[in-house]
């Protein structure tokens, strides 16, 4: 057994009270940054198939402020489980839907804290957006329907005050790649904040992947309204998404790329203001010219690229649908309505071409 093994990594052939049998760990992809906050496992019940994500609290009881580190993970998976119930009782439909969410404690030696597994049970898909979906994922619908399928995730959040704050591509499944009934989802909402209810990553600067978050947050900029501070996240989060469909790569290695050394995280010591802003903006431009539209749809390209300056303009709050902006929020239901209009005029031309 691997010394550094912990509850949740030992759950292969369990069989849970009920009826779930974990049957197979999932692999973590080679430099992934997914999955960091549990462990993954396909799970199996009457010819059902369930993702499974498991999370236990070893790791406390060896850091000298157990109490302190436990009652964290502790508020974290009751914080998970409230917010993925609340989406499921919505019918948010582009959520990936919670099924169960049960406790166990395995048969090991020690005492039943360290051997207690939290298990949330979800809906599964074909993989994320990470798997090579062969024919069907090179299609512009597809890249275009996948996009669409993530704004609409947003936008039924957002407009039940949910901040995602984790968006990337392993947490969006692919629940059908065909290229007829393709459908995505968003999942892991574990780092999620909500308008009106505290949380416990309420003060956090950023709760998600630090390496997929928007460029203020870099230089601890923090926007005093939730519109920019939240929702405008979430926004760049969706740009670095359409980044990713057609390059194979988020967006925020590409823009540190083409920021000047000066200027980067680490380096820069100066205020998140007008100046470095305008520098921000020039490595954006540089960024999505030189890497992103040339691969995009010819006859839909300059609404698309419309569309990813606004998603990822380098201040929050100039970024978004302008209209949207003097209402208050991020716009994703404008985003989500007009690539459903550019996914499907683009399968239609897929189609005349067959």
């Amino acid at each position: 057994m691997n010394s550094t093994a912990t509850p949740a990594d030992l759950l292969e052939g369990i069989t849970l009270p009920s009826g779930w049998e974990i049957v197979e760990k999932q692999k973590r992809p080679k430099g992934s940054t997914g999955g960091n906050f549990g462990t993954g496992y396909i799970a199996k019940r009457q010819g059902e198939t369930a993702f499974l994500k498991a999370i236990d609290f070893r790791r406390a009881f060896q850091d000298t402020n157990f109490i302190e580190v436990l009652n964290t993970l502790t508020s974290h998976v009751i914080w998970e489980k409230e917010v993925l119930a609340f989406c499921k009782d919505t019918s948010m439909s582009r959520v990936v839907r919670l099924i169960d969410y049960e406790d166990i404690i395995l048969p090991q030696d020690g005492d039943d804290q360290t051997k207690k597994v939290c298990c949330f049970l979800f809906e599964v898909g074909e993989g994320d957006l990470r798997n090579d979906f062969g024919a069907a994922g090179s299609k512009h619908s597809w890249k275009l329907r996948a996009l669409r399928d993530v704004a609409l995730a947003l936008d039924q959040l957002h407009r039940r005050g949910v901040a995602h704050l984790d968006v990337k591509p392993s947490n969006v499944i692919v629940v059908n790649s065909s290229p007829v009934n393709g459908l995505s989802k968003l999942g892991d909402l574990a780092r999620s904040v909500r308008r009106g209810v505290a949380g416990p990553f309420d003060a956090m600067d950023w709760p998600g992947d630090w390496s997929y978050s928007p460029p203020e947050k870099w230089y601890s900029f923090k926007a005093p309204q939730w519109r920019d501070e939240r929702e405008a996240a979430d926004l760049y989060l969706l740009g670095s998404i359409f980044v990713y469909l057609y390059t194979g790569v988020p967006l925020n290695p590409l823009l540190l790329g083409e920021l000047p050394e000066p200027f980067r995280p680490g380096i820069y010591r100066g205020n998140f203001d007008q100046n470095l802003v305008d520098v921000l903006k020039q490595a954006q431009a540089r960024t999505l010219a030189l890497h992103v539209f040339p691969e995009l749809p010819s006859k839909n390209r300059e609404e698309l690229e419309s569309m990813l300056f606004e998603m990822t303009a380098p201040h929050p709050e100039e970024r978004g649908d302008k209209i949207c902006q003097q209402r208050g929020n991020a716009g994703m239901d404008r985003y989500h309505q007009k690539l459903y209009r550019i996914y499907k005029r683009n399968e239609l031309v897929e189609r005349l071409r067959q």
